[in-house]
């Protein structure tokens, strides 16, 4: 390998005399001719204020990344590419101005392909070029980098807080996954298998948590509760009062005492008084339906606090159950009235989370109530075919995905169904 030989002008800048470095790098065996192109250069300098001094150096001195001449790597360097040179040791040098951020300017020979060799930050120019040009090059390149450097300082700094906010990102993420695991073993592990009932749910948080949470819950051999509540917000705080209220409502099944099931009046009364209780400064208030269904007869009877009306789908017709109580957590009343009506053979009650108002959006109306017929399809799909509740919601999500803005989900999203089945497909279903 050849050696090249390194010749070194400092120059002094402003009244503290600063030396500023630019480096002349060949193969050339002749130091005169060096010496000569670097006073060349010298006197062609654009600023004629700016005394020259020179020394040399070698190709290794370029070449090895731990040198200290790299120290000086701010100041522009001229490589000249010798025509016997040979291409590896090219590319070798081209490579290391790059790596190190070396504002640089090579001069190869005819021979060699200028496109070939051009990089960022890496200016390619003849051997033959003018003195001046390359005076004028040199010496816009040393007035550029200091603006370079405060800006690669800038980038190491802000790489560094990168790293920082990254492992701070992550740490948020885990906890956020560790809320959404502890929220879900507040919800069933799993439905209840009835002979003469078909059940199905629909759950997807906005997010890592949800603030929608629901219970489906055999009492006992003939008494079943279902339970849809929606706390107010979003996130972590909406998820963090869904466990609050999913706690309340297991308090009220064990409270039953010797009676088959407790009222859903009196779970709604508690529920909100369990919610007033344990208020701040800050009210948070959800929505909830809490009913119970006598499995033998079809008799449902439910309080719809303040939540978006359940319909009871039969083939073509539907039946909402508008709210008969205020909000929980608003106000301190016992005025929670419940409904009675009766789930026969091949209809479906739908309870949904007000998520559903902006699942189908459209144009003209990104609130709109095209989640009313998507549901009733579902509902009367359930008696046309033999799909059941489950198959059913699983092609609801799947009609949710193709929706403008379905991955971004602008709410959570729950759905319970509850089917009345045929007595011959029950027992083909208990089959």
């Amino acid at each position: 390998m050849h050696e090249l030989r390194l010749f070194t002008a400092a120059k002094c800048i402003g009244p503290v005399h600063m030396p500023c470095t630019f480096f002349i790098a060949s193969s050339h065996q002749d130091t005169n001719d060096l010496v000569t192109l670097a006073q060349a250069i010298t006197n062609a300098w654009p600023d004629r204020r700016e005394p020259v001094s020179h020394e040399l150096a070698s190709l290794s001195s370029l070449l090895d990344s731990t040198t200290t001449m790299l120290t000086s790597a701010q100041h522009p360097h001229l490589i000249i590419i010798e025509p016997d040179e040979p291409r590896h040791i090219v590319r070798q040098v081209i490579d290391v101005i790059k790596q190190s951020c070396i504002p640089s300017l090579v001069l190869i020979p005819d021979t060699l392909n200028k496109n070939s060799l051009c990089g960022q930050g890496v200016l390619i120019e003849s051997r033959n070029a003018p003195v001046g040009l390359l005076a004028s090059m040199l010496y816009t390149l040393d007035q550029r980098q200091p603006a370079l450097d405060e800006l690669q300082s800038e980038l190491k700094i802000l790489s560094a807080y990168r790293g920082n906010m990254s492992s701070e990102m992550n740490k948020i993420h885990d906890e956020l996954q560790l809320a959404s695991t502890i929220q879900n073993e507040f919800l069933p592990t799993q439905l209840p298998e009835l002979e003469a009932w078909d059940l199905g749910v629909l759950f997807r948080p906005a997010g890592y948590v949800s603030g929608d949470i629901y219970d489906i819950r055999k009492l006992n051999d003939r008494y079943l509760s279902f339970f849809l509540a929606d706390a107010v917000g979003h996130g972590v705080p909406a998820a963090l009062l869904t466990i609050v209220i999913a706690q309340s409502i297991r308090l009220s099944h064990e409270q039953s005492g010797n009676a088959p099931f407790t009222p859903p009046e009196l779970v709604m009364q508690q529920l909100n008084k369990h919610m007033l209780c344990r208020q701040s400064t800050t009210a948070r208030f959800a929505t909830a339906i809490y009913g119970i269904l006598d499995t033998f007869t079809g008799q449902v009877q439910m309080v719809n606090a303040g939540h978006p009306p359940p319909i009871l789908v039969t083939g073509p017709v539907i039946q909402r159950f508008d709210s008969t109580a205020p909000l929980l957590g608003v106000f301190a009343t016992d005025d929670f009235e419940a409904v009675h009506f009766t789930i026969n053979p091949e209809q479906t009650l739908l309870i949904y989370s007000d998520g559903f108002e902006l699942a189908f959006p459209r144009d003209d109306a990104p609130i709109n109530d095209t989640y009313i017929e998507k549901l009733s399809t579902l509902g009367r799909s359930l008696h046309n075919s033999q799909t059941t509740s489950s198959k059913a919601l699983e092609q609801l999500a799947l009609d949710l995905d193709t929706q403008a803005g379905s991955l971004h989900q602008a709410d959570d999203l729950t759905a319970i169904a509850i089917s009345g089945l045929k007595p011959a497909i029950a027992r083909i279903n208990a089959a």
